[in-house]
This record gives structure tokens, C-alpha cells and sequence, in this order.
């Protein structure tokens, strides 16, 4: 990976939200007819679970979301490099790993490219002196490397 300066971090994290900001469209697929069992405000990770498992329960369901891209806190996207994914909202999502929505593969998300990512390198925390402290993934002893240096 190649490095990145102070500048060019800050630069591309100032970009990053233009990237994902998109005009409104007018017009909508919806009539003034159409009914539904449920309608759902916001296309987050948890209204899309709660739609999908509404519809796979055989419920007509429509999720109604203000912004260009879905998703909600979930969103991952390729910012400041080329092949670095960074996560744009929140950071741990780990416990979804036990979800039966996810384990089971209740709702096929993985057909529809749901991946959870466990990368080595849990967190990197760089110091003004240069040093800096890495918590590696299930390491504690080169997590603790890192604390002596």
C-alpha cells in the first residue's frame, strides 16, 4: 500500500462525502394507489433486514429511503485508494456475525454480496512522535509489541 500524507488524508475524508451525495429524483415509481403491509422509513442495515424478513414472511412491503444510497451506517466504499475499503459510518459491526440472519443465511445476503470483512488489524492509532499502537485481531502478543514500543 502506497503511503499517504497528512494532507492527502485530509483532502480525500473532504472529498469522500461528494462522492456519495447524489441530486434527489423527482419523479417515483410509487402511484397514488399502491398500498402496502408495511412501509418502511429509511433504507439502513436494520430497516433492510426488517424488510427483507417482512417480505420473505410474504408481507408487500416498500422501504422508503431520502438519500442517494442505502445502506445507513453500514456503508463501506473504496475512498482514499484503490482496493482500501473504508468503512463511512460506523466501525463494528462484529456482532452481526452471530445473527441467524447472517449465520443461517436466512435472507440470502450473501446471493446479493453481504460480506463481513474481519480484517488483522483491528485498529492503528499513530502518535505525533512517530510511535504508534496496533491491535492486531486476535494477537495479544503482537498487540503487546506494539504497547512496549
Amino acid at each position: 500500500m502506497s503511503s499517504i500524507s497528512r494532507r492527502g488524508f485530509i483532502k480525500g475524508a473532504t472529498l469522500s462525502p461528494l462522492t456519495f451525495t447524489a441530486m434527489a429524483q423527482q419523479n417515483s415509481s410509487l402511484g397514488p394507489n399502491n398500498q402496502f403491509d408495511f412501509v418502511i422509513a429509511g433504507a439502513g442495515h436494520n430497516s433492510l433486514l426488517s424488510a427483507a424478513y417482512l417480505a420473505k414472511a410474504g408481507f408487500s412491503v416498500v422501504v422508503l429511503e431520502g438519500r442517494a444510497m442505502i445502506g445507513g451506517g453500514a456503508k463501506t466504499a473504496e475512498v482514499l485508494f484503490p482496493g482500501f475499503k473504508q468503512d463511512l459510518c460506523s466501525t463494528v459491526h462484529s456482532g452481526f456475525a452471530a445473527n441467524p440472519a447472517y449465520r443461517n443465511n436466512e435472507i440470502n445476503l450473501r446471493d446479493f454480496g453481504y460480506e463481513l470483512m474481519d480484517p488483522e488489524i483491528v485498529v492503528h492509532i499513530p502518535f505525533l512522535d512517530g510511535a504508534s499502537l496496533t491491535v492486531f485481531r486476535g494477537d495479544v502478543d503482537r498487540t503487546a509489541e506494539t504497547i512496549a514500543q
